[in-house]
């Protein structure tokens, strides 16, 4: 599967607030291709994809706000929604009303949200606990350099779900080998 070539956040009229570009495949016109195809063609807006010639879309719409994920190749279409939904559940955490005028103001926020997330257009960190402790906007400049160190080594390697400092007794691993063996044999029996 193809990685995700751009990530761009649209108002309601197709205007972009925030573009982030992966990859270069895909032009700085691109969300123009989008308000066209999408935002003032009415029938293209019952499909949160939408496919032209050499870029698919896959969006999300909220509160007038439109969140695209954009590849010039065949992209997973739920990883994109995933992770458009996840950049959601970011933004909602870092912004008390997540408007037009919330990500006007703060777009340098939200463009290191999306450079934590994906690296290369591949989705990286999405866990929000993991976002709050890497990204570090607003911080000063000594600390921020300090915090990043510390938290991109802690979290890069860190599974979410699991507890950290664990330890076990005995570090033993069960593995269960099955053979399977086919041969022909001859009425000679050779």
């Amino acid at each position: 599967k193809m990685p995700i070539s751009a990530i761009f956040i649209s108002n309601r009229r197709g205007d972009p607030i925030v573009i982030k570009f992966y990859k270069s495949d895909i032009g700085t016109h691109i969300s123009d291709l989008f308000r066209m195809r999408v935002i003032l063609s009415p029938e293209n807006q019952k499909s949160p994809v939408i496919t032209t010639e050499k870029t698919n879309f896959v969006y999300t719409k909220l509160k007038g706000i439109y969140y695209v994920a954009a590849s010039t190749g065949n992209v997973d279409v739920i990883l994109c929604l995933e992770i458009l939904y996840k950049l959601l559940d970011a933004l909602n955490c870092y912004f008390k009303k997540l408007d037009e005028n919330s990500l006007y103001l703060n777009f340098p926020l939200v463009l290191e949200i999306l450079d934590e997330m994906l690296d290369d257009g591949i989705p990286q960190i999405t866990d929000i606990h993991a976002l709050t402790n890497i990204i570090t906007f607003g911080i000063p400049r000594k600390e921020k350099k300090k915090r990043k160190e510390q938290n991109v080594i802690e979290e890069i390697g860190s599974i979410p779900w699991r507890a950290s400092g664990i330890k076990y007794k005995k570090n033993e691993i069960y593995v269960d080998v099955i053979e399977s063996l086919s041969y022909i044999v001859s009425a000679q029996g050779t």
